[in-house]
């Protein structure tokens, strides 16, 4: 069994840098452009893993990280946007960030680059592998912390899941006017 566990905070832009959004109970985090997104994922060294950002409409791919291999200094977490995610006009009309790991590379997502569209055929089985929420259903988990030393220290809304060779989790958003 594989287990994922993916956090994401956010920042809003000031006019002299970013401000930190504390996550709303029980809700998904309103984003703009502008905005900066934090991602961890917390999996084994070993593990694929793959963002997909989700608008209504066509996914594309957000990022894709590779084995971490034992020399990795922080074995467990992975900060795929080390600078913050600065979220483009296209990239604020996300409704999910769906986060796949894999014991195995998934070749039609490796042969991407971050921003291109992944086809609807390799989408929707990636998409049933991330537990289903009622619509309505407000039981998330607690906010959690993400913080790197120097760059960032923001509350982030918490999906994990555990799964047999390949495991996915989805964090929703909602629109907000900039």
């Amino acid at each position: 069994m594989i287990r994922v566990k993916s956090i994401v905070g956010q920042e809003r832009p000031l006019p002299d840098g970013f401000e930190r959004v504390q996550p709303p109970e029980d809700s998904p985090l309103a984003i703009a452009p502008g905005d900066r997104l934090w991602v961890r994922v917390a999996v084994d060294p070993e593990l694929h893993v793959y963002g997909l950002s989700q608008p209504l409409g066509d996914s594309s791919l957000a990022f894709v990280s590779p084995p971490l291999g034992a020399q990795a200094e922080d074995h467990e977490h992975r900060f795929p946007f080390p600078q913050g995610w600065v979220l483009s006009e296209a990239a604020a009309q996300m409704r999910t960030l769906l986060v796949v790991a894999s014991l195995a590379a998934i070749d039609a997502l490796e042969a991407l680059t971050p921003g291109q569209i992944v086809p609807e055929e390799q989408v929707n089985p990636l998409q049933l592998l991330a537990p289903r929420r009622l619509r309505g259903q407000r039981d998330l988990p607690l906010p959690e912390m993400i913080h790197v030393p120097g760059v960032v220290l923001v509350f982030g809304n918490i999906a994990e899941h555990t799964r047999a060779e390949q495991v996915a989790v989805e964090t929703h958003f909602v629109h907000r006017q900039a």
